[in-house]
Parts: structure tokens; C-alpha cells; sequence
């Protein structure tokens, strides 16, 4: 399998649930999510025109920083070319991006297994949820970061119903456009789709990078009415870091 990626690096995980942790990261290119304050944007998917009707087939380019399919800052690699730059003792994989689903990720899980010969490293994705996962291997933590902005045929906030089965973390950016009916939707798809699962970890994070005080206060005054949502850091930017 040939991937299109943008970068692969070890560094500490900078949000959610597992913030601090060393991981290595896979960073897929591209992403049709066209998110407005896009952090990646001009580094991993600069716009090309016509970059979402090479992904997935569909018309009307979204302009927007995160746009772009394959992209000119993208690689393609295989999966050894991948998984050469993650040292075997890594305990975490994040498959992120751009827009992971895009991509079948089985030839690299597999691989990865088959090389190393142990299941300590756990395989981690971070997506928006707005497309379905393509491969038939789920990694061991999904982290679902859904988007209040429009992907091509997408509603806003929308998550593909296979990812209610697998999500282990929620996590929110906290802008304008955020409401906890939202989060309430959310989990209440879970419960529904999967009665007995336990609920998955609720993280928000104030928008901005760095965040300004006043997305903080509002972050801030949602955790207060609910005790068992978290807030969110970004310590990638604290530290300086990937």
C-alpha cells in the first residue's frame, strides 16, 4: 500500500486524553474538512484547485487552508518507509492528519505487529469522524474531533455511525460555534448504537494556538456545568514542539 503522508515524527502528545505521553506520529495528508482556523493548514495541506474532486470524486472545491489532495508538501510511502522512522519501542502510534479515514491503514497495523513481534505499541487515531474507517483493523484508541464546518455533502458537527462503536474520546475545539447540545448528541448516539459500552472521555479545548483568554473563559464556563467533561491543553504549543 502507498500512503500519502506529510510527516512522520516522535513527540509527546499534546491533547486529550493521553496528553504528555511519547507517541510517534503518522501524519496523513489531506483533509476536506475546510476547518476555519485550521492550525496545520499551511503546512501540511497548502490549497490546490480542484484538490477535493481528486479525493473523493465529488465536485465544488471548499476553498480553505485544509484542503488539499495529495498536496506538495506530501509523501508517498509504503509502509516500510512509514514505520522506518518509529523506534520499536514507541508505546503509542497516532494515525492522524489531514483526514486519516481517507485512507486504508491496515498494511501499516499489520506490518508494525508483524515486525516487532509484540502488542505493547498501541495504535491511536485522531479524526473528524466525517468518513467512515476504511480498513477492517480499528485501532486500539479512536479520538473523534468533530467540526462544526462543512466538509463536501457533510453537515456540520457530522460523524459517520461506524465510529460510535469504536470512539473512546470526544474531543471538542471551543469556538463561537460550539454548544453542549452537540456533545449531548453525540453521546446519546452512542448509547443508542451501543448500549453496554462504556461512554467515551469528553475533552474541550479553548480555539486558538496559542488560545486567547476570552476562549478560555468560555471553555471554562462550559466544564463548570458539566464536572465530568475535561479541559483540553495544548502542550505542543507550551512546549514548543511538534
Amino acid at each position: 500500500m502507498i500512503y500519502n503522508v506529510n510527516d512522520v515524527f516522535v513527540s509527546l502528545q499534546g491533547e486529550g486524553i493521553h496528553c504528555g505521553e511519547q507517541a510517534a506520529f503518522i501524519r496523513a495528508q489531506g483533509c476536506p474538512v475546510s476547518c476555519p482556523w485550521c492550525d496545520s493548514g499551511p503546512f501540511y495541506h497548502p490549497d490546490v484547485e480542484g484538490g477535493i474532486d481528486v479525493l473523493t470524486g465529488e465536485g465544488g472545491h471548499v476553498p480553505s487552508r485544509g484542503n488539499t489532495w495529495p498536496g506538495g508538501l506530501g509523501k508517498r510511502l509504503d509502509q516500510y518507509g512509514i514505520l522506518a522512522q518509529i523506534p520499536e519501542d514507541i508505546p503509542r502510534i497516532v494515525i492522524t492528519g489531514g483526514e486519516p479515514a481517507l485512507q486504508d491503514w491496515d498494511d501499516v497495523i499489520n506490518t508494525w505487529q508483524s515486525l516487532v513481534g509484540h502488542a505493547r505499541t498501541q495504535f491511536a487515531v485522531e479524526t473528524s469522524g466525517q468518513y467512515p474507517w476504511l480498513g477492517t483493523r480499528f485501532p486500539h484508541w479512536v479520538t473523534i474531533s468533530p467540526k462544526w464546518s462543512h466538509a463536501a455533502n457533510k453537515e456540520a458537527w457530522h460523524i459517520d455511525p461506524c465510529w460510535f462503536a469504536w470512539v473512546d474520546e470526544l474531543k471538542y475545539v471551543v469556538d463561537d460555534h460550539f454548544d453542549e447540545a452537540v456533545v449531548s448528541t453525540h453521546l446519546r448516539m452512542v448509547r443508542e448504537m451501543v448500549p453496554d459500552r462504556y461512554m467515551p472521555h469528553v475533552v474541550l479545548m479553548p480555539e486558538g494556538a496559542p488560545p486567547s483568554q476570552e476562549s478560555i473563559q468560555l471553555t471554562l464556563s462550559w466544564l463548570a456545568k458539566h464536572h465530568d467533561w475535561r479541559f483540553g491543553p495544548r502542550l505542543q504549543y507550551t512546549l514548543g514542539v511538534k
